[in-house]
């Protein structure tokens, strides 16, 4: 999913609600012109609060309809013609049916003039807007006000060659060719990965298919978004999004449901929800600063090093602080009375960890020390729900299909945090996090949240 489309896309929804409202607006007072009672006389009587309430109804049901309609799709983005076409069906169809629906209620409204002109303008503003909108990306893409995704392509034919050519001429199609392999070789990739800040990857030769399925798991490993060109339209088109570049069919792998409008949904959750809980628990943020000043010397706040999110890009993750200092050169002597999984899990794990201070045990047996979390979730480090945030090391001993989990934010909580915490085998604690990437709707996370809080109350594995 290229960034342009996603941000134009969610500014698309309340340019035309605004839009809508212009619309409305612009048929109710041009009703009450001079020129239009000289016309046709007015004969009934409609204020202008009883109908902004009824416009702002209507615009609503309508952008609703778009959503319905697919007119916001991140799956396959229209062109302005097209896009054009399916406003003026729309809007005409919002309007046959609200036409229907004062003929079958009898309603009080009773100027035609209004409604045929509202349909008109909606249908006129609409189009221009999206004209408008699509100009501005255009030329923000093309003029490097927007960032790009960064783009290397893998080929050696002359399709290869020809994209590449296709996509340095147009750099409105929000693509920044920034490495171009002969040849698929992972380790180059991976230090294309660290020089040049690869966010995509397209494969513009016809390979086996163990080898494509090779280059996708080693992108969905480090969260890139895989694009190739089929060497079958018909058998590969099933469950792939699809667009055309420079004339060729280009399909891209989907790896989780939080992608486009999901994405963007749960950052909007994420947000939502992180701002409530800091208002809520503020009180008793300033408890627990008080306990941990005054148990024992050291920061309040311990910025936890070396956790690995999206993409396995590091990040500095808020915890209340529930060690003594020093307490991560203190690990080393510790590894040998690693108690999870036999101590052969990448993770460790010690219930009688000497290091906890006494709030620290209390912190951790409710998981309060994981409230400053909140504002990894608003700086966008990490989300409500997600898979746990693991250490760089613990990260490195994962095995290459478990790495997958990387392609989504860390969650304070998660699916598998709820089905056994700390006691699961970290094997299955992956595969309940791959079932949630699969399977993600904010519904889900909602439900997520409300057992963790009742979880809290019954479980006690954390340490």
């Amino acid at each position: 999913m290229k960034r342009a489309d996603k941000i134009f896309t969610l500014l698309r929804v309340p340019l035309d609600f605004i839009l809508l409202l212009i619309a409305g607006y612009s048929a109710y007072f041009l009703r009450f012109t001079d020129f239009a009672k000289d016309a046709k006389p007015i004969l009934f009587s409609l204020l202008l609060g009883d109908y902004s309430r009824l416009l702002f109804g209507i615009s609503l049901g309508i952008v609703v309809l778009f959503f319905i309609t697919g007119m916001y799709s991140l799956k396959r983005p229209a062109g302005l013609v097209a896009d054009s076409i399916r406003m003026f069906v729309t809007v005409s169809a919002a309007i046959l049916l609200l036409t229907f629906y004062l003929f079958i209620t009898r309603s009080s409204f009773e100027s035609r003039f209004i409604l045929l002109f509202a349909w008109g303008f909606a249908a006129f503003y609409g189009m221009v807007g999206r004209a408008i909108l699509s100009g501005i990306k255009h030329t923000m893409l093309a003029h490097g006000n927007m960032k790009l995704n960064n783009v290397l392509v893998i080929g050696n034919s002359a399709t290869a060659k020809n994209l590449i050519h296709a996509l340095k001429i147009h750099r409105s199609w929000g693509y920044d060719v920034k490495a171009h392999a002969e040849i698929y070789s992972e380790k180059m990739v991976v230090e294309l990965l660290r020089s040049r800040d690869i966010t995509d990857i397209i494969l513009a030769d016809q390979l086996k298919q163990n080898k494509i399925i090779g280059i996708a798991n080693f992108c969905s490993k480090h969260a890139l978004t895989f694009r190739f060109i089929p060497t079958s339209f018909e058998t590969l088109a099933s469950g792939l999004r699809f667009e055309t570049l420079s004339g060729l069919p280009l399909f891209e792998v989907q790896r989780t449901r939080i992608e486009g409008w999901g994405s963007i949904s749960k950052s909007i959750f994420d947000i939502i929800g992180a701002i409530i809980g800091i208002v809520i628990f503020s009180p008793l943020f300033l408890v627990i600063a008080s306990a941990i000043k005054f148990d024992s010397e050291g920061p309040i706040i311990a910025r936890i090093r070396h956790r690995v999110g999206k993409g396995g890009k590091p990040f500095f993750m808020l915890k209340f602080r529930s060690m003594v200092k020093n307490a991560d050169n203190l690990k080393e002597t510790l590894l040998d009375k690693n108690e999870r999984e036999g101590g052969k899990g990448p993770l460790f794990k010690m219930k009688n960890d000497p290091r906890i201070t006494r709030v620290g045990r209390f912190l951790r047996k409710y998981r309060l020390d994981e409230l400053p979390q909140l504002f990894n979730v608003l700086g966008g480090d990490m989300t409500l729900v997600g898979p746990r945030a693991h250490e760089e090391n613990e990260v490195e001993k994962y095995q290459e299909h478990q790495k997958i989990i990387l392609v989504i934010k860390p969650g304070i909580t998660g699916l598998a945090q709820i089905s056994g915490s700390s006691d699961l085998p970290f094997e299955q604690e992956n595969k309940l996090d791959v079932y949630y990437m699969k399977h993600w709707s904010l519904w889900l996370d909602f439900k997520i949240l409300l057992k963790t809080v009742l979880f809290l109350f019954v479980d006690r594995s954390a340490v």
